[in-house]
This record gives C-alpha cells, sequence and structure tokens, in this order.
C-alpha cells in the first residue's frame, strides 16, 4: 500500500512540474493549517469573525457606521444594466418574488415547495417522494467531516446538490429587482429573513454549506449583488448589515483556504471560487492588503482563461451547458475588470466573443441550446446569460457549418435545420468528468423543436445506477456495439479513462451538399473503427452514412452493432408506408427510414434539467456487426404543412 502510493505521488509531481508541485503541496499545507487551527472553535461557533476582529486585522476604525457608509457610497455600475431586458418582464419577477415571500421555491426540478422553515441541510425534492428516506445533512458536524455519498441502486439517494442549489441565494437577484419596480417593502423584509435564517442555522464551517467552496463563491456573489440593491433601504438595521458583512468576510477567508485547487486539471468550480473572490475583493476594496488579493485573483482568472478555454473559444470540459456556466463566469470577469478599470488584454475579449458564438451555434434558431455532455443547470446569477447578452458580445457569421475540433463537435445550421456531430477529440491535460460516451452521436432540431436529442444528465452522485445509464453509449444517437461501452463506467462517476485524440478525428465540407464525417478507435480492442457520414442536401433530406471499418483480420466473433436516436418527449413516432413518421402536435417533421435497417420503438429518458428526468421514445436497431458494410438512413423533411 505505501508503495502503491508513493508510485502514485511520484507520478503525480513527475507530471506536474516542481513549480506547479510546489504550489499544490503548499495549498494542501495551508489548508491543513486552517482546518486544524479552526476546527475546534467551528464546532464550538466561535469560528466566525466579528467586527472587532475585522477591525483589529486589518487596522480598521471599529465604528461599523463608518465603515458602512463607505459601502453605501460604492455602486456596481452593471446592477441595472446587465438584466436591463429581464427587468421589463415586471409580472413574471413579481409573480415569482411573491412565491419567495411566501418561502416557496423549486429546487432542480422539485415543483413549488412551500416550507415554514426553509430545509438548508434536507434534499427536499427526495422527501416530498419519500418521506421514510433519511433526506437531512448534518447541520452541525465540521466541513471537511460531511461526506458525499453515492446511492447503489435506481432508488434515489439524498442529494447534497439540493441543499446547496437553495443555498447559493439567486433568488435574490429578483428579490432585488422586485423592490426596486414597486419599493414594497415585503421584499426587502424577505431578503433580510432568509439571510438572517440562513446566518443562524449554518455557523461559519458548519454544516452542508460549507463543504463546496463553489457554492461560496457563488452564494458570496448574489449577496453582493443582493446588497447593491438594498444597501439604501431604512427599514433593514445596522446590526443586520454588520452581521452580514463580517460572514461575507468569513466567506472570503474561506476561500483563501479552500481553493478548489488539486492538480492541472481546474475546472468550473476553481473558476468559481476565483469569481467569488473577484467579488468579495470588490466588496472589501477599502479594507487594506485587498488590492494585492484583488491583482492575485485577476492575474490567476487570467491564467485559467488561457487553461480552460480552447483557442477557438470553447471550454476544455466538453460539455455544452458547462461551456455556458464557464462564459458566465468569464464574463463577470469581464464585467469586473470594467468596474475596476483594469485593463484586459486584446486576446481576452476576442475569445471570449468567441465563446459566446459558440454558444449561438449550439442554439437552434428559436430554439435552446443543444446539450452534449454533462447538465447540472448550473448558473453564477439567476439568469444566467439571456439570449440579448450573448447576441451583443457574439461575433457575426454567415456560414451554414462550423467545426470545433478541439471540442469536439460539428454544426450545421441553417434557418431550419440544426444538427450536430459529437468527435473524439479529448487531450489528457482536461479533465473527463463531464464527458459521456457520446462520441458520433447527433441531435437535429428543425424549425428550433428538437427531434434527436441529447438525453442530458439527470442526477450525479444520488443513484451510480442513473448516472452511468445517461453517460452511456446507449442513450446517445450514435451507432455502438451491443453490450459494450467505447470507454468502461465504473463507481468513478467523474471520470472516464478517455483516450487522446491524436489527431484531428473529424472533416467538414461545405458545398452544394453539406458533409460531416467522423471517425474513432474506441472499439479497436474489436479491431474496430466507427465511421459516420452526416450530409444534409438542399434542406429536404439528412443522410447517415454508418460503416465499421476494419483494423485488423476480419473474425466472426463481433458483437452486434446497435443504432439509437433518442426522442424529443413532444415527438409522435407512427410507422407508416415502411418509414417512421416523426410529428410534433400532429405536424408532420420527417421521415425516417434504412433499407439495411429495422428500427423499433423503444422507451427511453430525457432530462432538461438536472434532478428531473422524463420518460420519451427512441428508434432503435440492431444488425450483425458485418465490416465495410455501409448503412444509410434517410431522414426525409415533410414540407407540406409549411
Amino acid at each position: 500500500m505505501l508503495f502503491t502510493k508513493i508510485k502514485h505521488y511520484s507520478k503525480k509531481c513527475w507530471e506536474l512540474g516542481p513549480i506547479q508541485t510546489a504550489q499544490i503541496v503548499n495549498h494542501r499545507l495551508k489548508a491543513v493549517a486552517f482546518q486544524s487551527y479552526l476546527r475546534y472553535k467551528a464546532q464550538h461557533k466561535h469560528a466566525h469573525h466579528t467586527w472587532d476582529v475585522i477591525t483589529h486585522n486589518h487596522d480598521l476604525d471599529k465604528d461599523f457606521q463608518q465603515f458602512f457608509l463607505q459601502l453605501q457610497r460604492r455602486s456596481l455600475a452593471c446592477l441595472h444594466t446587465l438584466y436591463a431586458d429581464q427587468q421589463n418582464n415586471k409580472t413574471y419577477i413579481l409573480n415569482q418574488a411573491d412565491q419567495w415571500v411566501r418561502n416557496c421555491f423549486d429546487i432542480l426540478g422539485s415543483g413549488q415547495l412551500c416550507f415554514s422553515n426553509i430545509p438548508w441541510h434536507t434534499d427536499s425534492r427526495l422527501q416530498t417522494h419519500d418521506k421514510q428516506e433519511n433526506c437531512h445533512f448534518n447541520a452541525t458536524a465540521f466541513y471537511k467531516d460531511i461526506p458525499i455519498c453515492v446511492g447503489d441502486n435506481e432508488s434515489l439517494a439524498k442529494d447534497i446538490k439540493v441543499p446547496w442549489e437553495l443555498a447559493r441565494f439567486q433568488h435574490l437577484l429578483l428579490l432585488g429587482q422586485a423592490y426596486s419596480i414597486n419599493g414594497d417593502e415585503r421584499y426587502a423584509q424577505t431578503f433580510v429573513d432568509h439571510v438572517t435564517d440562513w446566518l443562524d442555522h449554518n455557523p461559519f464551517l458548519l454544516g452542508p454549506n460549507w463543504v463546496c467552496p463553489m457554492e461560496v463563491g457563488i452564494r458570496a456573489v448574489n449577496w453582493i449583488w443582493a446588497f447593491y440593491f438594498f444597501k439604501d433601504v431604512p427599514s433593514i438595521s445596522l446590526d443586520f448589515w454588520e452581521r452580514f458583512v463580517c460572514s461575507l468576510y468569513d466567506h472570503m477567508i474561506y476561500l483563501e483556504n479552500n481553493w478548489e485547487l488539486y492538480d492541472l486539471r481546474t475546472s468550473n468550480h476553481y473558476l468559481s471560487d476565483l469569481i467569488g473572490y473577484f467579488y468579495l475583493c470588490f466588496f472589501f476594496q477599502d479594507m487594506p492588503g485587498i488590492t494585492a488579493k484583488r491583482d492575485w485573483c485577476y492575474q490567476e482568472l487570467l491564467k485559467e482563461f488561457d487553461k480552460q478555454v480552447f483557442e477557438e473559444g470553447t471550454d476544455y470540459e466538453g460539455s455544452t451547458c458547462y461551456h455556458r456556466l464557464v462564459t458566465e463566469l468569464f464574463y463577470h470577469t469581464y464585467l469586473l475588470c470594467q468596474e475596476y478599470a483594469l485593463p484586459l488584454p486584446h486576446y481576452f475579449v476576442k475569445k471570449l466573443k468567441r465563446m459566446f458564438t459558440f454558444i449561438d451555434w449550439c442554439t437552434p434558431h428559436n430554439g435552446a441550446l443543444v446539450q452534449i455532455g454533462d447538465n447540472d443547470s448550473g448558473t453564477l446569477l439567476f439568469y444566467g446569460l439571456t439570449s440579448t447578452i450573448i447576441n451583443d458580445m457574439k461575433l457575426h457569421d454567415t456560414n451554414n457549418a462550423a467545426h470545433f475540433p478541439a471540442f469536439g463537435i460539428s454544426i450545421i445550421k441553417t434557418d431550419r435545420w440544426h444538427i450536430t456531430m459529437r468527435h473524439h477529440a479529448y487531450r489528457r491535460r482536461q479533465p473527463s468528468g463531464h464527458f459521456h460516451n457520446d462520441v458520433g452521436s447527433v441531435t437535429l432540431a428543425i424549425d428550433g423543436i428538437p427531434i434527436f436529442v441529447d438525453p442530458g444528465s439527470f442526477i450525479y452522485t444520488p443513484s451510480r445506477v442513473w448516472r452511468n445509464r445517461f453517460r452511456s453509449a446507449s442513450m446517445h444517437n450514435t451507432l455502438f456495439l451491443e453490450d459494450h461501452e467505447p470507454v468502461p463506467l465504473d463507481e468513478r462517476l467523474f471520470a472516464l479513462d478517455v483516450q487522446e485524440a491524436h489527431v484531428d478525428q473529424s472533416a467538414m465540407y461545405q458545398s452544394d451538399v453539406l458533409n460531416i464525417t467522423t471517425h474513432h478507435n474506441q472499439y479497436d480492442f474489436y479491431g474496430l473503427q466507427m465511421q459516420r457520414t452526416v450530409a444534409l442536401d438542399n434542406e429536404h433530406h439528412m443522410l447517415l452514412t454508418d460503416v465499421w471499418k476494419s483494423l485488423s483480420a476480419p473474425t466472426n466473433n463481433y458483437p452486434r452493432s446497435c443504432w439509437n436516436f433518442t426522442l424529443n418527449s413532444a415527438i409522435d413516432a407512427t410507422y407508416v408506408d415502411n418509414a417512421w413518421l416523426l410529428t410534433y402536435h400532429n405536424k408532420p417533421l420527417i421521415r425516417l427510414w434504412s433499407d439495411e435497417l429495422n428500427f423499433v420503438l423503444r422507451k427511453g429518458w430525457v432530462s432538461w434539467n438536472y434532478g428531473s428526468k422524463v420518460q420519451t421514445n427512441r428508434l432503435c436497431a440492431v444488425e450483425q456487426c458485418v465490416p465495410e458494410k455501409v448503412i444509410t438512413i434517410v431522414c426525409e423533411f415533410q414540407c407540406s404543412n409549411h
């Protein structure tokens, strides 16, 4: 065991290099020292910072009122401009705010749940389905002692993401907007009540809401935005503001000692830590020493931008939904640098615009973002990135096709059709936790209506079974070998042993016919290479041409080859005249057939948002695997009602 550990850490040190290794070791030692020092104090509820302690640490005037006046004078310029388009939807804002005044929340697909006491430590979604299940997390345990357990069955275990989602406080943005619309004191009082209740039940470093630094960073951002909405409300007491400010200081100290910096493969978690810290530096900018911390954070964000975002403007975690979150995080970097008057390199703005352009490419006209890879429905602020923000920031492109080789996706986008195809693209420096077994998978939308859809994610830790099912090849719109995953799925829910793609394994041609071709060798242990071509001709037919290429001498022991097309749950499928007619609200969209395959209708699942799944249909076919045999699948557009 000792030899194995030595071998593991020696390999890690070699991969990281001396400088990175020293940084990681320093970070770990600092985190351990922080935890050791504060564990006893936290368990006796003395770990939090009081105003007296803060003034002593920073040589400030002990009069909190004077400090608060300084905070009041400062503004956040993007406060009313960022979501100006949403501010016009007053009815929606007020209706939502009224729900939260009554302590009613929809948490990750729970449906509207109303509480007499807000369940900060409970998977309330699971509790509504199974009142006998253990749905509670230990509210008094030191944050490092709280495990995130994984469910092993189809029935769900409690999900720590549910209390985390509630404790992000993203609803405060709409409460603030509602207050700015009509000055109703109920919205200001709800802000005070919710924050006070959270502070009462979540002492510093105790309970599930201090477990994840990302959640701490996101909560800090939402509290700071709320402050700028409510800072001038005369009915809010100075005592509340003192407690509020001291807790934000706790958030800053926590982040300084709990960076999610494990190895070179940082992710959206570390970015969320940094953007939360960047906001906290803005909030506490009048304190001595904050400028140096801000400048460090600024430089760190630029480094992560270089590392995590490919030159083509795509996020290296391999998921369109996480790309959208990462784009939002770097967009707030862009906004805060304007607030600080910090210069951003030209390349940053240029590549940031490419990030928005990629979102636009992945979104059908009049449709929603196509989900590829994991989706946890995460945003920094309530609205996330609105269509107005995306349109303002994107680069305008008149092409009908685009290829993103580093991300591993090609896209055909016309006024009517939207087609994506996933390629094998992976480098060892990328985290693989949000990838799926989806190489060769296609999605299809017509007139903004999804037809062939990516299944989504459903859940993470509550069920190993469901987690692996939703990221399996059999749930995606590709061809695969029966009972054989291209990359094995195991108990590691946030890792896949994806082979490196040493060459760009895709090609795109654009002429009278738009063509995308891909291949992968993830079945090379059978001596097979999968190849798929998608062609769109004159906006009437989409043709899929599939073939298993032989990499070695043929044998008679190949598993059967399977095809799957997961349908949008709103699509009806009827077998008519030797083809499957796919309709949406009785409106014919396409006919699908193949001379070589016999497709049958089976049940399946699709998840549009984290935590919820909807039963749907799948078109499936099974055929003996015959190398070099060409299979053609035709999707014919039905234009009779257009």
